[in-house]
């Protein structure tokens, strides 16, 4: 990862960190994403979305490697639209 790119919880640089369609592509773009899995939350469990957005029914989970910075990886959550949406990239 360059130098001075600040991570946040989740992994991803504060500069993926927000919602929209072309947020999602360039992160599809820029790292090596693989769903890993589909979980249910308990209620009145709260888990933050990689755009810092609360999930609170459902969400995934997705694990990351940079195409260039190779040791940059971790995982990010999301809800369901989301990981549909990027799914829907991963297979176009």
């Amino acid at each position: 990862m360059p130098m001075g790119v600040k991570k946040e919880h989740n992994g991803l640089p504060d500069s993926y960190c927000h919602r929209g369609d072309e947020v999602k592509s360039a992160i599809v773009r820029d790292y090596i994403i693989q769903p890993v899995a589909h979980l249910k939350l308990i209620p009145g469990q709260v888990k933050t979305s990689y755009s810092k957005y609360p999930l609170t029914d459902q969400y995934y989970c997705f694990a990351f490697q940079g195409r260039i910075y190779k040791e940059h990886s971790g995982a990010f959550f999301c809800g369901k639209d989301v990981a549909k949406d990027f799914i829907q990239l991963l297979t176009e």
